[in-house]
Parts: C-alpha cells; structure tokens; sequence
C-alpha cells in the first residue's frame, strides 16, 4: 500500500511534465496531418497540381488518379500525369509541387521531345512528360476498433489515478 501511494505521489508530481509533453505531442500530430491529409482533401490537392501546371504553362494531356493503396496508417494515392511544355516551365511546375507543404512524390519521370515551335528569332522545344504523382493520405483507425482496444485491458485507478494493474 507505502508503495503504491508512493508511485501515486510521483505521478502527481510529475503530472505537470506529462501535460507539457501531451501539449508537445499533439502539436507535432497536427504539423504531421498537414503533411498527410485526410479523404476530404485529397481533391483539393489535385486543384492545386492543376493550377500549379497551368500557372507554369503546361497542357495537361492526361490527368487520371489511380487506386488507391492502403498501408498501415495511410494510403497511398496515385495519379498519372502526363503534361506538355517547355523543358523550363516543366522544371518550374515540379519545383511548385515540391514547395507544397503536404507529401508529394514524383516517380517514373519520363521526358521525350514533342515538337518544336518557331518564335521570334528562337526555337522553342516542347516536351511531353510523363510521370506518376504520389501523394498520400491519412487513414483513420475506425471508432470501432479504438473501442475494442480500450475494452481488452481497462487500468484500475484508485482515486483517478491510473496504477497501470489491470482489473
């Protein structure tokens, strides 16, 4: 009984440290979910790629989101792009789509040579490339099973303290 009035009594005292390190936490949650959005912003992610390639002067030939692929905690979402424009505006979109603050990757980068337009006194090359965008979203765990978990081992607590003895 000394010894669990003891432990008690340290985790009263330590009891401020502990909602610091909850306050800490949940902020470093929020900064990690602005990077991993959920299903609702999925779409609006795809409305910033498209406007990013159309403020960068490109085409879009092909634009087509694939299924989506559950991992763990989050899934991944594809989506094929295939755009038209010059070498250096292609750059300036890519470097847009890395500066937006969620996870997005680009893979399977492919540029050809498309066709070349003739300007004032210069050449301009366009180029057709094509790559996979991935970006990802955050899978939240079902109520259900946030149930079933906190059901299989309730603590004990004496006087609203959690011991950490299972009843």
């Amino acid at each position: 009984l000394v010894e669990d009035l003891n432990k008690s009594k340290a985790i009263t005292r330590d009891h401020q440290k502990f909602k610091e390190q909850v306050t800490t936490l949940n902020e470093e949650l929020k900064k990690a979910l602005s990077q991993l959005p959920n299903e609702k912003e999925i779409p609006e992610i795809l409305k910033n790629i498209t406007s990013l390639g159309k403020e960068s002067n490109l085409e879009f030939t092909l634009f087509r989101p694939k299924a989506e692929e559950s991992q763990q905690f989050y899934a991944k979402v594809p989506i094929e792009l295939t755009v038209l424009g010059s070498y250096h505006n292609t750059g300036i979109f890519f470097d847009k789509v890395s500066k937006l603050p969620r996870i997005i990757n680009v893979v399977d980068f492919n540029m050809i040579r498309a066709k070349d337009i003739k300007g004032k006194g210069e050449t301009e090359v366009l180029v057709k490339t094509s790559c996979l965008v991935n970006t990802y979203r955050f899978i939240e765990r079902k109520s259900e099973e946030k149930k079933s978990e906190k059901k299989e081992a309730p603590l004990e607590k004496e006087e609203g303290i959690p011991t950490g003895r299972k009843k």
